[in-house]
């Protein structure tokens, strides 16, 4: 609940050090919007992932006009809902990131999302775990897909294909409940209760 005016003194911090006439007053007031702005390039990138180009490009142009994003970036808000958009679009890239990532790059993106994930937990406790049935669930959408699939190549029986997608995906399953566990070792680390989970 203290990391919004903690990160804004470290960034005033910082400012001052490079222009001495920057106050803090100065940075309290930008402070909202320039979350605002960080958190359109995640937006911009997940529909560029999801879409290409012009879907990141639109789906940053429509996050611009959202009434709530709007009303807590307008003022020096110091509530999270700022820091909740922000932390919460790049959870969710970074996952996108991970489904979409060769073998040999998945720990490393498990170990980003995973650690965004466990910062958005801190910053929002319980709420943060809304996002754990979309991560499982796409994970769930992508093993099914490739189980339908095998059925309808016939390419195996229905345990068989099972078993294949199951092998098949193996690294993203890893990396997915790897990601799962670096959140929890951040929400442990930052004061929170790992038992929240159950």
């Amino acid at each position: 609940d203290q990391g919004q005016p903690l990160m804004t003194v470290m960034l005033y911090r910082a400012a001052h050090a490079i222009n001495p006439n920057i106050t803090l007053m100065d940075v309290v007031q930008y402070w909202s919007p320039l979350l605002f702005a960080l958190a359109l390039i995640p937006i911009f990138l997940i529909g560029k992932e999801l879409g290409g180009d012009l879907a990141g490009c639109l789906a940053a142009f429509f996050a611009a006009f959202l009434t709530s994003s709007i009303y807590w970036t307008k003022f020096g808000s110091f509530d999270r809902e700022a820091s909740q958009l922000v932390l919460g679009a790049w959870t969710i890239y970074l996952t996108i990131r991970l489904f979409k990532a060769p073998r040999g790059s998945i720990p490393m993106f498990a170990i980003l999302a995973g650690s965004v994930y466990g910062i958005f937990g801190l910053t929002w406790g319980a709420g943060a775990f809304y996002l754990a049935p979309v991560i499982i669930g796409g994970l769930a959408l992508v093993l099914l897909v490739g189980f339908i699939g095998k059925l309808v190549r016939k390419a195996a029986g229905p345990i068989s294909s099972v078993f294949l997608v199951i092998r098949e995906n193996l690294y993203l399953i890893v990396g997915t409940v790897g990601m799962f566990v670096v959140m929890t070792l951040m929400f442990y680390v930052g004061g929170g209760d790992p038992m929240i989970w159950k």
